[in-house]
């Protein structure tokens, strides 16, 4: 298992994306200087939320994958939910994170793995996604104080589907 700092570094490194062995990272469009009497052209702007919540799901499934799992909990999980997580499982005599990983770990990494493929749309500082993976069918991500944690029940607006032919043709006056 990782140590606390080893996560923190390597938690770091996926989201810095600094490297450690001298290679030379290639600058982005927006990073790059403009040519002198270059027309300025807009310059689509990444929101670093997006790149932070991608990479905290890359980082999930090797963590899931490497039964790292009091790791992913202090990770993914909100610090009011883990008390919350701690205190159910102090119950039963504390918490038991293999015994937690092998109910709900492999859940997780097959819901993490088929959400890591799909566009991110974030909303409201939430990001959700529909998948067939989850219980519910939706699983959600909520931004809090700087930093992505899992939704405990996907709180994910419903939809409405788009209408048919026949409804368009009603709606027009």
């Amino acid at each position: 298992m990782l140590k606390m700092w080893q996560l923190h570094l390597w938690l770091g490194v996926i989201f810095t994306g600094a490297s450690f062995y001298g290679t030379a990272t290639p600058l982005t469009a927006a990073e790059a200087p403009a040519a002198k009497n270059s027309a300025s052209s807009p310059v689509a702007k990444i929101d670093e939320r997006e790149v932070m919540l991608r990479n905290l799901i890359d980082a999930g499934v090797l963590m899931l994958e490497g039964k790292a799992y009091e790791q992913f909990i202090q990770a993914f999980v909100s610090p009011e939910d883990r008390r919350r997580f701690e205190q159910a499982y102090a119950k039963q005599g504390g918490i038991n994170y293999e015994v937690w990983g092998s109910e709900k770990g492999v859940k997780l990494l097959n819901v993490l793995k088929q959400i890591s493929v799909k566009d991110i749309v974030i909303r409201d500082n939430k990001a959700c996604y529909r998948t067939d993976a989850a219980p519910s069918g939706t699983f959600s991500f909520a931004y809090t104080k700087g930093a992505w944690y899992i939704e405990n029940q996907a709180k994910c607006a419903v939809d409405k589907p788009a209408p048919t032919p026949d409804e368009q043709i009603k709606a027009v006056p």
